[in-house]
């Protein structure tokens, strides 16, 4: 079965979603936590959706298929299948397996009129997509930030210019000692109605701490593209990339209507949905509503830098694992996280495989998370033991430590008398995990170098680091090995 942890965001989810979401049959446990998607509807092309609803033959007539509104910038058609009522649309636990999507794909997984139709549900992606991602939730740090003393480079030299896709930016956040440079999109939700901090609206801010301490010369904007409760469905995310960046040229070249980021530094994803029946594989088909975005980015010379996800396995995370195929290679890093001690190799969450090209500093880092004195209600309740690793292991993972209760597991667990509310009246830091945490070092420290060699060219710079950067072996594969100390003139 997936984690409790999983389930409990997946309910949060729910709770603050406007459509019902389901949990593919595709997961095991946590070393294979099922893909989320969007209960009821497909993703297929516009003339494909009129075929399908319209036509006597269609493999979906029996399922009702209805086309539904088009999604603008991904050129994809929504379709509804089956004929659930609205009860059972929202009463529907989220780990109950969804027939009618489910047996839509299967059908156009085989070929009809001579060819098979590309199709995809409506992915969820999240920075909490997975077993859990941040892999912890943040603490209350007086610690010094975990970067600092990157060198700066010197006032004529180049100015790269970074777009975080996140969750925005707290209030106030430019009174924080390392966001005074920084652009981008408020959370206009920072608060619940008892006024403590609600879950992941510091995730932005955070990672935008990063990245300005990593890259303290760069230009950076942090887009408000996944809304509470850091979630969004892939249709509404592929349409939303392309406005993060119109939003982010706006603000840095107005009169230039073809600008791009020199990076973008995304810390979000998915697993994919497959069919079980077909004995297929992951989904054929990817993330569909991103490819328009994705084909574009290729064609610039924008490089993404995208979170390999915290499943702590080698199941591939999109869009990250788009860095294994061809196509991308040389326009996406995938990063996942190292140890508190970068010497001690691979946290346990991070995932890995051939597909992640990069490994960073990711657990318990210390940054900005909230620029006003506030409480946050922890949600899930530490585990006893390490989700991925056995106890031989012996190593005090983010899993159990700092060891806390939360409100969504209070009803069925006590631990008394483990905090359960974090404290950020008297500090604006947090101490976090996650890969998403790691993503920003490896986009910061590929900024810095621009600016420093004085180089217009990300991609480039990413092509000479994998031949000058010290190597990291997991699990067979080697990758990259970004340490910010490595940072220098």
């Amino acid at each position: 079965m997936p984690s409790r942890r999983f389930v409990e965001q997946l309910e949060t989810i729910q709770s603050d979603m406007n459509a019902p979401i389901a949990a593919g049959s595709s997961g095991t446990g946590p070393a294979d936590p099922p893909c989320v998607f969007r209960r009821g509807m497909i993703m297929v092309s516009p003339q494909d959706a009129d075929l399908l609803c319209n036509a006597d033959d269609s493999p979906l007539r029996d399922l009702h298929a209805r086309r539904s509104d088009d999604i603008e910038r991904s050129g994809l058609a929504r379709v509804r299948v089956g004929e659930p009522t609205d009860e059972e649309l929202m009463g529907t636990g989220v780990m109950e397996v969804d027939a009618h999507v489910g047996e839509a794909l299967h059908r156009l997984g085989s070929t009809f009129r001579g060819r098979t139709i590309p199709a995809s549900p409506v992915h969820l992606i999240g920075i909490t997509n997975g077993t859990v991602c941040p892999a912890d939730e943040p603490w209350p740090a007086t610690a010094p930030p975990s970067i600092h003393g990157a060198a700066v480079a010197g006032p004529t030299q180049r100015r790269p210019r970074v777009l975080v896709v996140d969750t925005g930016l707290v209030a106030g956040f430019g009174d924080l000692s390392g966001l005074r440079d920084v652009w981008g999109d408020f959370r206009l939700d920072e608060t619940d109605k008892d006024g403590y901090i609600r879950e992941y609206v510091g995730h932005g801010t955070f990672i935008a701490s990063l990245l300005g301490a990593m890259a303290p010369t760069a230009d950076i904007y942090v887009s408000n593209a996944i809304p509470r409760p850091g979630a969004t469905f892939e249709d509404d995310f592929g349409d939303s990339l392309f406005t993060a960046v119109e939003a982010f040229r706006q603000r840095f070249a107005p009169d230039d209507p073809d600008a791009w980021p020199d990076i973008i530094s995304l810390s979000a994803g998915t697993n994919l949905y497959y069919d079980p029946e077909s004995g297929s594989g992951r989904h054929r088909n990817g993330l569909l509503a991103l490819n328009n975005f994705m084909q574009t980015l290729k064609d610039k010379a924008t490089l993404l830098v995208a979170a390999a996800g915290n499943n702590g396995n080698s199941i591939r995370f999109y869009p990250a694992a788009l860095a294994e195929q061809n196509d991308f290679s040389e326009a996406v890093v995938s990063v996942g996280a190292l140890r508190e001690n970068p010497a001690d190799g691979r946290t346990c969450f991070s995932d890995f495989g051939p597909w992640v090209k990069a490994f960073a500093p990711g657990e318990r880092l210390v940054a900005d998370f909230s620029a006003a004195p506030r409480k946050l209600h922890y949600q899930h309740r530490t585990f006893d033991e390490c989700q991925f690793l056995p106890p031989s292991d012996n190593y005090p993972c983010p899993c159990q430590t700092p060891p806390h209760d939360g409100v969504a597991t209070r009803d069925s667990h006590t631990r008394s008398p483990l905090v359960s509310v974090g404290d950020f009246t008297t500090t604006h830091r947090a101490q976090w995990s996650g890969t998403s945490f790691a993503t920003p070092i490896v986009a910061g420290y590929i900024a810095q170098r621009m600016a420093l060699d004085d180089r217009a060219d990300a991609r480039g710079v990413y092509a000479d680091l994998r031949k000058t950067l010290p190597k990291i072996e997991v699990a067979g594969e080697t990758a990259l090995k970004v340490v910010p100390d490595q940072l220098s003139r």
